[in-house]
């Protein structure tokens, strides 16, 4: 726990958050796990910092008449402030700052209430309470005693597609990544799914043969659709001859407090959070609180904006994401208009293009005909501001995605679980340099043909890996209990919906 009083001239910040410093030093403070820290980055300004460091974490620097806070590149150090007055509260907890306001300062936004009705999170500028605003990612706060601004260290970055070279910058990333795994003496955890992001992870931990335990969480009861997962994961785990650990959550023993502790937390990015929250703790119970955990979470948004599955409506929503002019895309539009009965269209131009991508429908780059001006308008105005010194095309899309999806629910998840828990956790996709070199050498055309082709790319040209080659032969999984009517999202949309009812009750 950190908790700190500091006085500018005419204003009193409130500084208060879950953890200790990860480091420190007279005037600087740094907060989350950045696996790659070291003394000297100290010396480099807070711009060039941000785009160095890897993994969630927070920096504050305290001067005489100024508070400087930077955060990661995804926001996954989530940071909430709220300026009342002459003070200015600032905390990772939100319910921190909402319970010094009065109960008549507490007011809902409704365009982020909405945007999160639909995406299950808030945008990456605020939240559904007016004046609870977020540090968005890749952004530096200035707090001073006449003012309080963001700004971004998000680079520009013009497109000049290579594929080969892709392949190479984010393989040369994994295994820097991957070498200050090596040199830590925590117990080494691998999240294992048995897809091929987290075949690819596996590959650099037998590459520098560090010692880990593959662990995969499930629920019991687990849905119809969790059932493949475990079918998958046994078959890939046998086959590579893993020792996997099934890790296993008892939904029924889930107390009432648990729940609403997650649902708390979990506010303003609306998750199935169980698995995670309960898996994070089993972990820490059965392999101690020295553990670092892999994590293959931020692939597909980063690699691929979304729709990386081998299906006919992914390969439609490819299409509709890069090319929306061809007859494959306005195909893919016509299916899911009639599939969900909702007024689409594909979007016309470049500002189009962003505003899609930010209020996308199923990672489907198109724009709903019933959105009303003054959503449109709110959404715009903060792509604008955020985009405002990019000149890139490209640079200001991925800096969109960020600022949307990437900020939201599934990472946030990740972040919130671990930090409940005291775990530290790694998501080696969710780095930089992998978000640079994407932005410069992505290959659009080969994206669509082949999702996340960087992936696929390495495994094979790197470690002669064929995923797509495994001889999975089939497994048992009589043991597993299947709920074939489960409801449990449906109990967890309507606490979150109960919980935001007594916010503004």
């Amino acid at each position: 726990m950190f908790s700190r009083k500091i006085r500018l001239l005419n204003k009193i910040v409130y500084i208060e958050l879950s953890e200790a410093p990860f480091y420190e030093l007279k005037d600087s403070l740094i907060f989350g796990f950045p696996i790659n820290l070291e003394d000297s980055f100290f010396n480099l300004k807070n711009e060039v910092l941000g785009n160095k460091l890897k993994g969630y974490w927070l920096k504050i620097d305290f001067t005489d008449n100024k508070i400087t806070i930077t955060n990661d590149i995804l926001g996954g150090y989530r940071l909430y402030y709220y300026e009342v007055a002459n003070k200015i509260y600032v905390s990772d907890n939100h319910f921190k700052i909402l319970e010094k306001l009065e109960r008549s300062a507490i007011i809902k936004n409704k365009i982020e209430y909405d945007f999160w009705l639909k995406h299950r999170y808030t945008t990456g500028k605020s939240t559904f309470i007016e004046g609870l605003n977020k540090l968005s990612p890749a952004s530096i706060l200035e707090i001073l005693d006449y003012d309080i601004y963001e700004k971004t260290y998000f680079k520009d970055i013009i497109r000049k597609s290579n594929p080969e070279n892709h392949k190479n910058q984010v393989h040369k990333d994994l295994l820097e990544t991957f070498a200050k795994i090596k040199k830590s003496t925590n117990k080494v955890i691998l999240l294992f799914s048995g897809g091929k992001d987290s075949c690819l992870l596996l590959q650099y931990l037998l590459y520098y043969k560090i010692p880990f335990k593959p662990v995969f969480l499930k629920l019991n009861p687990i849905s119809k659709f969790g059932l493949n997962d475990i079918k998958r994961v046994r078959a890939v785990a046998k086959e590579l001859e893993l020792d996997l650990d099934e890790i296993e959550i008892e939904l029924s023993v889930i107390s009432k407090k648990q729940k609403e502790d997650i649902v708390e937390k979990q506010l303003f990015d609306r998750h199935f959070s169980l698995l995670h929250f309960i898996g994070s703790k089993a972990i820490r119970e059965k392999y101690g609180k020295e553990c670092l955990v892999i994590n293959g979470q931020s692939s597909d948004s980063i690699l691929s904006f979304g729709p990386s599955e081998n299906s006919t409506m992914s390969y439609f929503r490819r299409h509709i994401m890069y090319k929306p002019r061809t007859i494959i895309s306005k195909l893919g539009l016509l299916l899911l208009i009639l599939k969900t009965k909702k007024k689409f269209r594909l979007p016309k131009n470049k500002d189009e293009l962003l505003f899609a991508l930010f209020d996308e429908y199923k990672y489907t780059r198109v724009i709903d005909n019933n959105t009303s001006k003054e959503y449109v308008n709110y959404i715009n105005d903060y792509i604008n501001t955020k985009t405002k010194k990019l000149e890139s095309f490209h640079s200001k899309e991925m800096y969109v995605k960020i600022l949307s999806f990437c900020q939201g629910s599934d990472n946030q998840v990740v972040v919130n679980s671990s930090k409940a828990n005291n775990l530290l956790t790694i998501m080696p996709f969710a780095t930089p340099n992998i978000i640079y070199e994407t932005i410069e050498l992505k290959d659009e055309n080969l994206e669509i043909r082949k999702p996340k082709y960087v992936i696929e790319q390495i495994l094979e040209n790197q470690f002669s890996f064929y995923y797509n080659n495994l001889k999975l032969k089939e497994v048992d999984a009589s043991d597993v209990l299947v709920d074939m009517k489960s409801k449990i999202q449906n109990i967890v949309d309507e606490k979150f919906i109960e919980r935001v009812k007594n916010v503004f009750d």
